[in-house]
C-alpha cells in the first residue's frame, strides 16, 4: 500500500512538471512621481526644537508670503540639507534663513517634512 502511495505521488508530480507551462507574467514598474509631496519656499520665522518629555516634535513655522505662514513638523527621517555645509541637523537652521521644503500632508491634516533645502541670509 506504502509503494503504491508512493508511485502514485511520482506519477502525480512527474505530470505537473511536464504539463506545466513556463508563463512568464510581464510586470511594469512604475514608480509614483514625488508620492504627493509637495514643496514650499519660504523664511524661517521660528524653529521648535523637540521636547519628548512633553510630546513635543520639532517644527518649523515658515512665512512663504507677507502675511502667510506655515507651520511644517520634522520627522526622524527629515533629510536636511545646507548649501555650505552638507548634511546638518534641525538644531542648525535658524530663524530668518531661507529654506525649500519638501512636505506630505498626513492623514490628521499635518505637514511633515521629507527634505529641507538650507540657506542662510
Amino acid at each position: 500500500m506504502r509503494t503504491i502511495c508512493h508511485i502514485i505521488l511520482i506519477v502525480m508530480l512527474s505530470c505537473s512538471c511536464c504539463f506545466a507551462k513556463a508563463s512568464i507574467i510581464p510586470v511594469k514598474i512604475v514608480a509614483k512621481k514625488n508620492n504627493g509631496a509637495k514643496a514650499v519656499t519660504g523664511t524661517v520665522e521660528n524653529v521648535f526644537l523637540a521636547d519628548p518629555a512633553k510630546g513635543i516634535q520639532p517644527a518649523l513655522t515658515i512665512s512663504i508670503v507677507e502675511e502667510q505662514s506655515m507651520i511644517i513638523l520634522i520627522k526622524p527621517t527629515t533629510t536636511i540639507y545646507d548649501i555650505s555645509k552638507g548634511s546638518v541637523t534641525h538644531e542648525d537652521i535658524k530663524a530668518g534663513d531661507k529654506v525649500k521644503v519638501r512636505y506630505e500632508i498626513t492623514i490628521q491634516g499635518a505637514k511633515r517634512a521629507l527634505t529641507i533645502f538650507l540657506s542662510h541670509k
